[in-house]
């Protein structure tokens, strides 16, 4: 993978610019391995903390920072859930998110708390490529779905870290897992049957099934990660999008 530097440093400094955050706190949020948020701190920003739910992205942050101690002060990595973070009311002069509000959980949730933690008159600032109006990006989304559903995993992809398997392959695994005595067809018929569920949902519409022939939950989207509950790429209609961030409070 190629970084250009130069692009990121006029990015960032277009960030810096706006929001005045050379001297303020910046949460980078889903910052990954944290290379933006080493970056906003070697360019400027006063304090950065940078927080995913990847555990396994979360320790290579840390260690990145083990590297670069010397070089690298007041940047923090946090292990966390956008939707339910632990800071306190008013921490952070400016939110970022990029690329990373098209794959959280619940985007609701975590835009409210992002009006939370930020401080009075603080920015938010939003990147990301899923926009529901780009007719290319929603014919590609569609069947990088199909191939998440049923595979085959391509391991170029950026994310292949997080969806190591098809979908239906890890329901089937969970299912086998928690109903041992189930028999190898129905099992396959219900890890279809549950496309869209995630952790004990999956197992609470087995469970209904065996009970009565039936599932009275369907989800809307049938392509959420079954472990994490996350989407591997939802889309982002900007217009809806818009609405959601003035009814939780932004000027936009």
């Amino acid at each position: 993978m190629q970084i250009d530097l130069k692009d990121i440093s006029t990015s960032l400094g277009y960030i810096f610019k706006i929001t005045k955050a050379e001297t303020g706190t910046v949460l980078d949020l889903g910052c990954g391995f944290g290379m933006m948020a080493i970056i906003l701190k070697l360019l400027a920003a006063g304090g950065v903390i940078g927080s995913d739910a990847n555990t396994e992205k979360f320790e290579l942050f840390s260690k990145l920072l083990s590297y670069l101690d010397a070089e690298v002060k007041n940047v923090k990595p946090v292990l966390g859930d956008s939707s339910r973070m632990e800071f306190t009311d008013e921490s952070f002069d400016v939110v970022l998110a990029n690329e990373m509000l098209s794959h959280v959980k619940d985007m609701e949730g975590s835009i409210s708390e992002v009006y939370r933690v930020l401080k009075p008159g603080g920015h938010f600032m939003v990147r990301d490529g899923n926009n529901s109006f780009f007719v290319i990006g929603r014919m590609q989304r569609r069947k990088f779905w199909r191939r998440v559903i049923n595979g085959p995993i391509d391991p170029s992809w950026v994310r292949a870290k997080d969806i190591v398997l098809p979908f239906v392959e890890v329901r089937k695994s969970l299912i086998s897992e928690k109903f041992p005595i189930m028999s190898i067809s129905m099992v396959g018929k219900l890890s279809k049957m549950t496309a869209g569920m995630y952790g004990n949902e999956i197992f609470e519409a087995v469970n209904e099934f065996e009970e009565t022939d039936r599932m009275s939950h369907r989800p809307e989207f049938r392509y959420r990660n079954p472990i994490t509950g996350e989407f591997p790429k939802n889309e982002i209609n900007p217009l809806k999008f818009r609405t959601l961030l003035k009814t939780k409070g932004f000027d936009v």
